[in-house]
């Protein structure tokens, strides 16, 4: 049977009560990252349809996805479609733990999406890594031992390899912790990306526009995405920006 405990925690010589504390302390915390990540999403798309409409004209302004109604509408969109995938890719800043107390320590698993401050927030609390798997050979900095110990320790404390039936749930952050991110005007405009992302990625995109049209095979597509990376620092220089694109945030 594969093991797989990818995002495991461990909080040594802890109750469970102290966990729990010491979660209350940090959510204030993940909230304010959630929301923060929210906004730098509203600021990068507003600002790329801004500086897009600089470089390129949409003949058919249906097609433009990046107006602020439409960007709103994606998070919204997001919020109640939340088992789809596709839509709540840009937008899930939703995070939540499961924790059990196991002889003496805290395990905890994390579940959220690769998002570095809210690893960082829950490592600075005391929850260390304790991950453990094996499908695949043991990290060459953990020793034999304690890549045996963690086996052992999941193996008791989740016994039917399920956390729900055994461990308690705390939401660190939900959806109606980030949705007001899309109202803080000001929040928005501190997560401007800079001048030399905002050219990249016009430039990025109107190199794929060039290079994509007429393709119609997947192997065709793989070859024009290596060459896009290859060639769009070319078309960076020539790329104007609009003077003022958070202005109607």
């Amino acid at each position: 049977m594969s093991t797989k405990i990818n995002h495991g925690r461990i909080k040594r010589r802890a109750t469970l009560e102290q966990a729990l504390a010491e979660l209350v302390r940090i959510r204030p915390a993940f909230i304010q990252e959630a929301r923060k990540a929210v906004a730098t999403v509203i600021a990068r798309k507003l600002a790329f349809g801004r500086d897009l409409a600089e470089n390129y004209c949409f003949v058919d302004e249906d097609r433009n996805r990046w107006t602020r109604n439409h960007v709103l509408g994606q998070i919204e969109d997001a919020y109640r479609n939340q088992d789809n995938a596709i839509k709540t890719m840009n937008w899930d800043f939703i995070g939540s733990v499961s924790v059990l107390p196991f002889r003496g320590d805290v395990l905890m698993l994390t579940y959220w999406r690769n998002h570095a401050p809210f690893a960082r927030l829950i490592e600075d609390a005391g929850f260390t890594d304790y991950h453990y798997q094996n499908s695949t050979d043991r990290p060459d900095t953990i020793s034999e031992a304690e890549w045996d110990t963690r086996r052992d320790a999941w193996d008791e404390a989740l016994p039917t390899g399920r956390a729900v039936d055994v461990a308690f749930e705390f939401q660190l952050v939900d959806w109606y912790d980030i949705l007001s991110a899309r109202y803080d005007a000001d929040l928005i405009r501190d997560c401007a990306p800079s001048e030399k992302a905002r050219r990249e990625r016009v430039a990025y995109h109107l190199t794929e526009i060039e290079q994509f049209h007429g393709c119609d095979t997947t192997q065709g597509a793989m070859r024009i995405v290596r060459k896009v990376r290859e060639i769009y620092p070319e078309r960076v220089p020539s790329i104007h920006l609009c003077a003022t694109p958070l202005q109607e945030v």
